[in-house]
């Protein structure tokens, strides 16, 4: 048996030693991340990540029947870490980044409509 392992006995018994609990570390680091993997699905993940659909939708139609002096108490309330919610005074001006691309939107449509499960 010491055949096999004799690199080990040149570190004598410390380096035994941590040997050991650096591969049982890397093991338990090893568990931790497949677990997480295996816990959590791509909903949930992207779910924490951006609002939902109908998260928007309810804020944006809270924020339209308050009144303008309830507006900020409004916004406080509904913003977090994750999101951020304020009002512009106007649209945003069209640039690269808000330009709407209606073949990039339609594919991504289909992909969510074959994604998403059967309600």
């Amino acid at each position: 048996m010491l055949g096999r392992l004799g690199f080990l006995s040149r570190f004598g018994f410390a380096g035994r030693l941590m040997a050991i609990v650096l591969f049982a570390l890397i093991a338990l680091w090893s568990v931790g991340v497949g677990w997480l993997f295996v816990s959590e699905s791509r909903e949930e993940i992207i779910g924490k990540l951006f609002p939902l659909p109908e998260q928007v939708v309810g804020i944006v139609e809270l924020i339209e029947t308050v009144t303008p002096s309830q507006q900020p108490a409004v916004l406080k309330a509904v913003s977090s870490d994750n999101l951020h919610v304020t009002l512009a005074p106007a649209r945003p001006a069209e640039s690269a980044d808000t330009r709407r691309m209606p073949m990039v939107e339609r594919f991504s449509g289909s992909i969510c409509v074959r994604c998403s499960p059967a309600r």
